[in-house]
C-alpha cells in the first residue's frame, strides 16, 4: 500500500481508501457469526479509521460529511524515490484459472507475476491464507526466471503443505524495491472443491439497464443470490476491458474510473467457497459524461435501529421525481438526482417491505447520508403477519387449532393474545376485528 503514497497524485484521502481496503481483505475472518456486526457489518478484523478534523472520532468509510475533506489536501510522498520509477506489478496470474479452482487431477499450481521495473526490484512473494478458522498464512518466494522475464514458482501439490483443506485461499502478490518500499496486490483467489458441491442459485443484473447510456460515476447493481448448500457467496464484477474486482460480498459496486464515450460489456460472477460459480447475462451500457454533466447523487446506507444495533435494510426503495433504486444487502443506496444543483436539499420517499413509509431530506452530496426506517408493529390477530387481518388469518389460526397445519405455515405468537401460543381467543379476536373493519 505504501508505494501509493509515493505517487504525487495520491493524497491521504486516497490512500486511505487504499489502506482500508487492503487492510480488511486481509485480515478477514472465517467466522462469520462473530464478526459480521455493527458498524462495519464484514468479516474483518481490523479496520483502519483516519480523524482529519479534530473531533476525535476515526471514520472507517469515506467520503463522510464528518472526515475526509482535509485529507484530500494532504499531498504524501518519498521524496529520495520520487525521480524513479516506482515498482509495480503489471501482471500477476495464476494457473489454473478463470476460477483458479484445484480439482481432483490438479498437480500443481503456477504463480507468476511481471514488473515495470526488474532493476530496482529486490524480491517478490505471495502470502496465502488459508480456509482454516485460525486463517494461518504462509509465503512462497517467486524466484526470477529470466527466460520468461517474469517471477515464477510452480507449487507442486503433491508436497502436502498448504492447499489440503476444501475451500476458499486468499492470494496477495507483494514486490520490494531496493529502497525497501513494498506494493500489493488486490485479494486474488484459489479454490479446492469438495463433494457434492453445487453452485449458487440463478440471479440477474438490474442496473445499469441493457443498453443504457451513463455517467463515468457508475453503480453496478444486481439481485442478491444464495447458495443451494448454505456456502457464503461472493461476487466478481467482470467488464469488457479485460477487468476484473473480486471479492465483492454485497450485490452493489460503484466506480468513477471508467473512460468517457465507450461502450462496455459488464456481467457478474457469484462464486461459493469451494470454487463453484454462477454467472449472469452479459448486458452492455454507453458512457457519456457530456449528457450527464449535470447530473449529482446522494449515497449513504437504510438502517433500522432495533436493540441499540443498526440493522440494514435490502431492497428499499428510493423515489425521486422519475428516478427510482433499490438498496443493496448491506444498505447502500446510490440517487441520480435529476436538474439538481451539488449540494442541494430534495425530498425523497423511502419504501421497504415492513416498515413505515418515510419521507427524508437528503443533500445532494457524495457523502455518506444514513437513512433510518421503523418497523412497522403487528397488531394482535395478524398471525401471517401481512399487516391485514382478514380471513387468511382466521382460516390459519383455525388449521393451528385443529392440528391441521400441514403444510408447515409460519406463524408469529408475538401476534397471540397470550403472546405464547394460539387459542380459541385469538380465533374470536380475529372474527371480531373483520366485522368492526366492514
Amino acid at each position: 500500500m505504501f508505494n501509493e503514497l509515493r505517487k504525487k497524485e495520491y493524497n491521504l484521502y486516497q490512500s486511505f481508501t487504499t489502506a482500508v481496503q487492503r487492510t480488511e481483505q486481509f485480515t478477514y475472518s472465517n467466522n462469520e457469526n462473530e464478526i459480521f456486526k455493527f458498524p462495519y457489518f464484514d468479516t474483518a478484523k481490523q479496520h483502519p479509521l483516519i480523524d482529519d478534523n479534530g473531533d476525535g472520532i476515526g471514520e472507517n468509510i469515506l467520503p463522510l460529511i464528518s472526515d475526509g475533506a482535509n485529507a484530500k489536501e494532504v499531498e504524501l510522498g518519498f521524496s529520495k524515490t520520487d525521480d524513479e520509477n516506482p515498482v509495480e506489478f503489471d501482471t500477476i496470474k495464476i494457473i489454473p484459472e478463470h476460477p483458479e479452482l484445484i480439482e481432483s487431477d490438479t498437480t500443481e499450481i503456477v504463480f507468476t507475476a511481471k514488473v515495470n521495473n526488474n532493476e530496482n526490484t529486490k524480491k517478490v512473494w505471495i502470502e496465502i491464507r488459508t480456509p482454516s478458522p485460525n486463517t494461518n498464512t504462509h509465503t512462497l518466494k517467486l524466484p526470477y526466471n529470466s527466460d520468461k522475464g517474469l517471477y515464477e514458482n510452480a507449487y507442486n501439490l503433491n508436497s502436502g503443505e498448504i492447499f489440503n483443506d476444501s475451500g476458499k485461499y486468499s492470494i496477495f502478490f507483494y514486490v520490494k524495491d531496493v529502497y525497501d518500499v513494498v506494493s500489493g496486490s488486490d485479494e486474488l483467489f484459489v479454490y479446492r472443491g469438495k463433494e457434492n458441491n453445487r453452485p449458487p442459485n440463478t440471479f440477474h443484473l438490474e442496473t445499469p439497464a441493457d443498453q443504457q447510456t451513463t455517467s463515468t460515476d457508475l453503480t453496478f447493481k444486481w439481485n442478491h443470490t444464495n447458495d443451494p448448500d448454505g456456502d457464503k457467496v461472493t461476487y466478481t464484477l467482470i467488464l469488457s476491458n479485460n477487468s476484473e474486482k473480486r471479492g465483492i460480498e454485497d450485490n452493489m459496486y460503484r466506480t468513477q474510473s471508467l473512460k468517457d464515450g465507450t461502450q462496455f460489456s459488464w456481467k457478474v460472477r457469484a462464486i461459493d467457497e469451494y470454487g463453484l460459480f454462477e454467472d449472469t447475462n452479459e448486458w452492455s451500457f454507453i458512457t457519456d459524461n457530456p449528457n450527464h454533466e449535470n447530473r449529482v447523487f446522494s449515497r449513504g446506507r437504510v438502517f433500522e435501529l432495533k436493540n441499540n444495533s443498526k440493522i440494514p435494510i435490502y431492497n428499499a426503495e428510493f423515489e425521486y421525481k422519475s428516478e427510482k433504486i433499490t438498496s443493496s444487502r448491506s444498505g447502500w443506496f446510490h440517487l441520480p438526482l435529476i436538474n439538481t444543483l451539488q449540494g442541494e436539499t430534495v425530498s425523497v420517499t423511502v419504501k421497504a417491505s415492513g416498515y413505515e413509509i418515510r419521507t427524508v431530506d437528503l443533500k445532494a452530496i457524495d457523502e455518506k447520508q444514513n437513512v433510518y426506517l421503523t418497523a412497522l408493529q403487528f397488531k394482535k390477530g395478524d398471525i401471517n403477519h401481512d399487516h391485514i387481518i382478514d380471513l387468511s388469518d382466521i382460516i390459519l389460526c383455525l388449521k393451528v387449532l385443529s392440528d391441521f397445519n400441514k403444510d408447515n405455515t409460519e406463524i408469529y405468537n408475538d401476534v397471540f393474545l397470550n403472546n405464547q401460543y394460539v387459542d380459541l381467543k385469538d380465533a374470536i379476536n380475529i372474527l371480531k376485528t373483520i366485522h368492526i373493519d366492514k
